[in-house]
């Protein structure tokens, strides 16, 4: 798909999103989900937020036994609890209000629910917000992992899928690093584990979720400007909610057919060409008819911030799957030592803990020596 495609694509599902989105047509198209999802127990972590909801939705449609949702926004669960009942009036559903970094209530939680399947969305993805709250990124995103892959282990869950980050590719955010060292915290799990099956799907951004760039420029829009646009040449990857949410079921899906032959299970999704935020910022100033009574300021790259994204390092290969807008992703570097990282972990839950954001820094810098990262530590 070119990205002029990928352009209008984004506008049009922003603004009719339901010319892009039928719960009736996705049911039909993916019939063969059901086989996955049907009388089965499935946790989302992140179930309040744009993904976490679309799963519960999505989900809903393929006879779950009961659909467990976790979230630590009460706002949002209250919201998806009231739509889940009106749209799924016989769906079996539970709402637990909690933290992912809490090892205790996760515990209890699996204990009571004992999940078959797990989608791992809960995430604080928001590269600025992490840049300056670093501790409690790493607590959600790193160690929250940890606590709900730990549990999944222990309690032999079938599956865990997590929602990964094109930004985890040569990280140089605080919230990119976080969500690589997730990723290769996992990977070594699937390495030893002999019950459950870790898989990683990375994407880019989802259009229209929240605090995203596309409500942004329209908020900017609605009240006469300017839009305001770090660098001239800034590209994301986009993709809706519809494939996002798809691509991780079809991720169950394909983890079934592939456990076999496959001990990294990391996926990307085929998400055509990369838009120019530039060309975006246009285009919905035109469909806004505002074109030329509102301009577009350039504030430069914020800290964190890349000019374009990468899905791939370059040890990494992707194998299309035939029938899907799946790539497996194969890598020639050597998995992690479980113990190794499980150490490297303890150590970065003691420093998130203590706040000590330049431990924690110190850490990660071990840990992922290609985060490009402006600041120093203060340390041996």
């Amino acid at each position: 798909m070119n990205a002029f495609k990928v352009l209008w694509l984004v506008i049009l599902g922003y603004y009719f999103p339901l010319l892009l989105n039928s719960n009736d047509s996705v049911a039909h198209k993916n019939a063969h989900l059901k086989t996955v999802f049907l009388n089965k127990r499935i946790l989302i972590t992140g179930a309040g937020g744009s993904i976490g909801s679309e799963i519960c939705r999505v989900v809903a449609l393929f006879s779950p036994s009961e659909l467990i949702l976790l979230d630590n926004n009460e706002y949002f669960l209250w919201k998806i609890r009231i739509e889940l009942s009106e749209k799924f009036p016989h769906l079996n559903f539970t709402i637990f209000l909690a933290d992912v970094s809490s090892f205790a209530r996760i515990e209890n939680i699996f204990q009571e629910k004992k999940p078959h399947i797990v989608f791992h969305a809960a995430a604080l993805k928001h590269v600025k917000m992490v840049e300056e709250n670093p501790c409690e990124g790493f607590l959600t995103n790193v160690i929250g992992t940890k606590n709900l892959s730990e549990a999944a282990l222990r309690h032999d869950i079938e599956k865990f899928i997590f929602l990964s980050t094109d930004k985890a590719v040569n990280p140089s955010s605080r919230m990119g690093a976080s969500k690589r060292i997730a990723e290769l915290w996992l990977q070594s799990l699937q390495a030893n584990s002999q019950q459950t099956v870790f898989n990683i799907l990375r994407f880019g951004n989802v259009y229209g979720s929240v605090g995203s760039v596309i409500p942004l420029f329209r908020h900017q829009i609605s009240q006469g400007g300017p839009l305001t646009l770090t660098h001239e040449s800034v590209s994301r990857y986009f993709i809706t909610h519809e494939k996002a949410v798809m691509g991780l079921l079809e991720v169950c899906f394909q983890s079934e057919l592939r456990q076999q032959t496959c001990t990294n299970m990391l996926y990307i999704l085929e998400m055509g060409q990369p838009v120019k935020i530039m060309d975006l910022a246009k285009n919905l100033l035109m469909h806004s008819g505002q074109k030329d009574n509102i301009e577009i300021k350039i504030v430069g790259l914020a800290k964190g911030e890349k000019i374009e994204e990468a899905l791939l390092y370059d040890d990494e290969s992707q194998e299309s799957i035939l029938g899907t807008d799946l790539l497996a992703v194969h890598s020639k570097r050597q998995i992690v030592n479980l113990e190794s990282i499980k150490n490297h972990l303890e150590k970065i839950e003691q420093a998130c803990r203590q706040s000590d954001a330049g431990e924690l820094l110190k850490i990660t810098l071990k840990m992922l020596p290609e985060f490009s990262c402006s600041e120093t530590y203060v340390g041996d």
